[in-house]
């Protein structure tokens, strides 16, 4: 990578762990065994908050376990030979391809220097063991997790002829279950067992090349007959999501606390990884079976990369998110080439592509975090088949075409320059190891498969589309995400401070600058995207520039920025308490809602909004504002003011809601969205105030608190 402002974010208020991101070996053992506890604290106890209060009658039992490390681990940080790399680098070696997946130390290949060139020779572009913990156990060890020195020299000389070739390999597992932890009686220990078996892998492998990459790669197979499946799927809709904004359709994706359980086990495996490998690679695969669960990859990030204000551009990543499209081909795709009518084939399509990459596609899009995305296999079950093809299995044409497409996609379509979306992935690799086998003394492509597919044509297939196939990165210029730029909350004498950072993209991550072309003097833009300034009176209203962004090669595009300023600065308050009263459930509270249904009083099935605020300052209030999000429109809505402040969410129902009431004001709420309500003369100082809402005709539904939209009590001050 190599943009010029990047660094490494340090924030001494995650963890304690910065230090230890870069070199594990600075931090006592103790320091190293508490790594986790912030994610504990922050994550992991709000999840099963939020879990418990959910469900009163059923609460989460499931402790947080913490490794311990045992007295003979290794702290001294490795020294490979070649220089760290970072997860957009580790892609950009590996190119576009396909990997195989390997078997050590027994299986159908014997490994050596002139069967790697063969592999690479026809597109191969990284290696992957997939290996279950049990193969590298020392047998005589009476503890039975202690791991053979000898059979991981074996695993060790076999990613080192891949090395050699410049070729990134993976070590890979994640069939945890039967033969190896015993879930049934012992979860602890069964973590700790988990946990212990990556620690080994870590302190052994820690001099080796950065080449060679880690994977926690769990999918549930390990765990299928096991009790803890059960465990691990419990989740937590918190809607506490990173990026609200960007992604209010899909408010799941990156959430904090979605999975406590899965979470827990990542967080204490990246603890044991990064204290001799602080600078490996290391992937992980979002849960699930699916591959694209994307709600349970976030808080077992440590160091640097939890930070929930990350500047993706201004970190190196040392860990990768890996999903991609499943082991069988995807039947939707076979589905619309067989199909007459357009526009089911649209559709199939179009459900293909979401099932293959579009979730994380469309997480990409939203954090410009480091993802990989594979074709996981090319293969189709029988039972498949006969489901959803009407029994006639994909044709050598049809499977070639699926590839084709897919490859197409993730290397190109997926980065829209007509919509300027940022949704190309950087690299990736293609799996197809479900295809084709080396014999052991002389290399060859078995010919046919389940289905009597040509695997050289497949082959060939695979390979043309690898970068060492003939095909070259195309170039994007920098784009700007939409035409016009607006930015609210500048105001006169206050210094005005915002980002136009994520308002741009980029191929890969190119050294791009910002900078600002014209418009009034008080702005400043910085070469980061900062907006900094100080309006004056004389800046009242919208004010206009162009800003452009530009590349490493000097190419620049322009765009328009608009700033509003006001004469005031707004400082914003978010309700303290929200519920919705229910006349037909009198006794009914209804406190954690995220959103509040009204419907007319001389209604049997009314329905009532109450909301709370806290007013903090000592500055003198101009004017005061109640934001809505409001869903139903072209209506009146009433607005009391509550003259008791003495209920809560927690609490409050209709038979005991408070009766003394103003009205103060009664708004049309003419679309959907947020709604400003001028509440001027009633807040006029620092204090709580509660307001009620009623409808007098339609019904409204408003977001709470608990939403991604929680209502607001903004005032105003010189």
């Amino acid at each position: 990578m190599h943009n010029s402002f990047r660094t490494i974010i340090a924030t001494a208020t995650l963890f304690i762990l910065n230090s230890a991101y870069i070199n594990g070996a600075n931090l006592t053992k103790e320091e190293i065994e508490n790594l986790t506890n912030g994610y504990k604290e922050r994550w992991y106890n709000r999840a099963v908050e939020i879990y418990n209060k959910n469900h009163p009658n059923n609460e989460w039992t499931h402790q947080y376990f913490t490794y311990k490390f045992p007295d003979d681990a290794d702290f001294e940080a490795g020294n490979p030979p070649d220089k760290p790399m970072t997860s957009y680098e580790w892609m950009e070696n590996a190119g576009v391809g396909f990997t195989k997946k390997l078997s050590i130390p027994s299986g159908p290949y014997s490994y050596s220097k002139e069967l790697v060139k063969e592999w690479k020779k026809y597109g191969l572009r990284a290696g992957r063991f997939h290996i279950a913990p049990t193969a590298f156990l020392d047998k005589s060890d009476p503890t039975g997790y202690k791991l053979d020195k000898n059979k991981l020299k074996v695993l060790k000389d076999a990613c080192q002829l891949f090395i050699d070739e410049n070729i990134p390999v993976v070590i890979s597992t994640g069939s945890y279950g039967y033969g190896y932890t015993n879930f049934n009686e012992d979860w602890e220990g069964s973590f700790n067992h988990i946990i212990d078996w990556w620690r080994q892998i870590a302190e052994y492998f820690k001099d080796t090349s950065y080449l060679l990459a880690f994977e926690n790669f769990i999918e549930y197979h390990g765990f299928d007959r096991v009790p803890i499946e059960r465990h691990f799927r419990v989740k937590v809709d918190n809607n506490e999501s990173r990026y609200p904004k960007a992604n209010y359709r899909r408010k799941n994706i990156d959430n904090y606390v979605r999975e406590p359980a899965y979470n827990n086990l990542n967080a204490e495996i990246a603890k044991v990884f990064r204290v001799t490998n602080p600078k490996r690679i290391f992937i992980y695969k979002p849960r699930g079976v699916g591959r694209n669960n994307i709600g349970a990859i976030t808080p077992w990030r440590w160091g640097s990369e939890i930070d929930p204000k990350l500047n993706p551009r201004e970190a190196e990543f040392y860990w990768l998110i890996s999903s991609g499209g499943g082991a069988n081909t995807r039947v939707a795709y076979i589905q619309a080439l067989r199909e007459t009518n357009e526009t089911k084939k649209k559709r199939l399509i179009n459900y293909a592509r979401y099932k293959s990459w579009g979730e994380i596609v469309d997480y990409h899009n939203i954090t410009q975090l480091p993802v990989w995305i594979s074709l996981m296999g090319i293969k189709t079950d029988k039972s498949v088949v006969n489901k959803k093809l009407d029994g006639v299995a994909p044709t050598d044409e049809e499977i070639i075409s699926y590839l084709n497409w897919y490859m197409d996609s993730i290397q190109t379509l997926t980065f829209n320059p007509k919509t300027m979306k940022r949704d190309r992935i950087p690299n990736g690799f293609q799996q197809s190891w479900w295809l084709w086998h080396f014999g052991i003394e002389k290399p060859t492509w078995k010919t046919k498969t389940i289905y009597n597919w040509d695997v050289a044509k497949i082959r060939d297939t695979l390979g043309s589309h690898s970068f060492g196939g003939g095909l070259k990165p195309k170039y994007y210029p920098p784009k700007f995400l939409r035409s016009i730029i607006k930015r609210d909350g500048a105001s006169v004498n206050h210094e005005f401070n915002s980002t136009i950072f994520y308002d741009a993209i980029s191929d890969k991550e190119d050294n791009i600058t910002f900078v600002k072309v014209s418009g009034p003097e008080w702005l400043r833009v910085l070469p980061d995207g900062t907006l900094k300034g100080v309006p004056t009176i004389e800046d009242i209203g919208v004010n206009k520039f162009e800003v452009g962004v530009v590349n490493y090669k000097g190419d620049i595009i322009k765009n328009s920025l608009e700033i509003e300023v006001s004469r005031y600065k707004n400082i914003e308050f978010i309700a303290t308490d929200d519920s919705e009263c229910q006349k037909y459930s009198k006794n009914r509270n209804l406190g954690d809602r995220k959103i509040i249904y009204l419907r007319r009083l001389n209604n049997k099935y009314a329905k009532l909004g109450f909301f709370k605020f806290k007013v903090d300052t000592n500055e003198e209030i101009k004017k005061a504002t109640l934001r809505l999000f409001i869903l139903g429109s072209k209506n009146n809505l009433n607005v009391y003011l509550v003259n008791s402040n003495d209920w809560n969410e927690k609490s409050i129902t209709w038979s005991n809601r408070p009766l003394n009431v103003t009205k103060i004001a009664t708004p049309f709420i003419e679309k959907r969205g947020y709604v400003d309500i001028d509440i001027t003369p009633i807040v006029t100082q620092s204090g709580i105030y509660s307001f009620e809402l009623e409808t007098p005709h339609s019904d409204f539904k408003i977001y709470t608190k608990e939403s991604n939209f929680p209502p607001k009590l903004i005032i105003s001050t010189e």
